[in-house]
C-alpha cells in the first residue's frame, strides 16, 4: 500500500557555485532549479538541472562534458531524466560517451571518430590505459549501480532524503532502484526477518561459505555439481574466441585452468598482444 499522503510544495535552487563530486564518478558544476509539487504517493517535478562544466569518470577515463541536463518533468516521480554528453582523447580518437534515460536505468553508449565498435573502442581505453596505471575492472553495470549510488549520495548532500526523514518520522530512508547492495543494511534486516534466528559465521557478521562447504551441502541433498567441460586444446594453439568484446578474434592459448573452465591468451590488438582470459564456452576448439 502507498505511504503517508504528504503534500509537497518546495523549491530547491542551486547557486553559481555548486560542485558534484564523487571520486569514482563525475566531478560536475552545476546550477538550475526544481520544484516539487503534489505529494510523495503522486509527487509532480518540473525544472531541470544542468552541468555548466566537469567531468565524468568511466573505465578509468575522464570525459570532458560537453552537455550534462537532469530533467525532473516525469509525473509520479522524484527521479530526473538524464541527458549527458562528454568526450575524451584516446590516442588517434576521439572517443565519445553518452548516458540517456531515467536515473535508475540509464543507456550508456561509447562512440568514436574514426568511427570503432563498442567493444573495439573499450579495448582501445583499456590498452591505453595499461600503459598508464592499472586496468578498470568497472564494467556497464557496475557503472549503473555506481551512478545509482551517486545519485543517492547527491540526495543527501542536498538534504532533501533528510527532510523526508524528518517530515514522516522516518529512522531510515533509502532510496534504490532494486540492485543497490546494503551489505550491513541487509543483514540486519534479513536477521529481523521472521523464521531467521541467526546466521554462519560470528556474531556479528555473516561469513559466506566455501565452494566445497556449498558442494558438500548439496551432495546430502542428492544434487551433483555441475559436470566439467573438459576441452582438447593445449598451450601453444591458437583458439577462435565466439563471444564477448573479443569476438572472432583469434588467441593463442598461453595458459588452461582445467578447475575453472577458462583459458587464458594473447590476442593481436592494434598492434599488440593483449592478454585475455575467456571460459571454455566462448572459444572454438572441440568441445567433447
Amino acid at each position: 500500500s502507498d505511504g503517508p499522503d504528504l503534500d509537497l510544495d518546495f523549491t530547491l535552487t542551486l547557486g553559481d557555485k555548486v560542485r558534484l563530486y564523487n571520486t569514482a564518478l563525475y566531478d560536475l558544476m552545476v546550477s538550475g532549479s526544481v520544484t516539487f509539487k503534489g505529494n510523495l504517493n503522486h509527487p509532480q517535478p518540473s525544472g531541470r538541472f544542468e552541468a555548466t562544466r566537469g567531468t565524468v569518470h568511466y573505465l578509468d577515463t575522464n570525459f570532458r562534458v560537453t552537455k550534462a541536463k537532469a530533467d525532473f518533468s516525469r509525473y509520479d516521480s522524484f527521479l530526473p531524466y538524464i541527458d549527458a554528453e562528454g568526450f575524451s582523447r584516446v590516442g588517434q580518437y576521439n572517443v565519445m560517451l553518452t548516458l540517456r534515460g531515467r536515473a535508475d536505468n540509464m543507456d550508456l553508449m561509447l562512440r568514436s571518430d574514426p568511427p570503432l565498435t563498442k567493444p573495439q573502442i573499450v579495448s582501445l581505453i583499456t590498452l591505453r590505459n595499461g600503459d598508464e596505471r592499472p586496468q578498470s575492472s568497472l564494467n556497464a553495470e557496475d557503472v549503473d549501480s555506481l551512478i545509482g549510488s551517486g545519485i543517492r549520495m547527491t540526495l543527501n548532500s542536498l538534504g532533501i532524503t533528510q527532510s523526508l526523514e524528518r517530515a514522516l518520522s522516518l529512522d531510515m530512508l533509502t532510496v534504490t532502484n532494486g540492485s543497490l547492495d546494503l551489505n550491513d543494511r541487509n543483514t540486519d534486516m534479513s536477521r529481523n526477518t521472521p523464521g531467521v534466528t541467526g546466521f554462519v559465521g560470528s556474531a556479528t557478521k555473516p561469513i559466506p561459505l566455501e565452494p566445497k562447504e556449498v558442494e558438500k551441502i548439496l551432495k546430502t541433498q542428492g544434487i551433483e555439481s555441475e559436470p566439467k567441460t573438459h576441452i582438447s586444446v593445449e598451450v601453444g594453439e591458437e583458439v577462435r574466441i565466439t563471444e564477448g568484446p573479443f569476438e572472432n578474434c583469434m588467441a593463442v592459448v598461453t595458459e588452461i585452468n582445467e578447475e575453472k573452465g577458462t583459458v587464458k591468451g594473447l590476442v593481436n590488438m592494434f598492434g599488440r598482444e593483449t592478454p585475455v582470459e575467456v571460459d571454455y564456452s566462448q572459444i572454438e576448439k572441440g568441445l567433447e
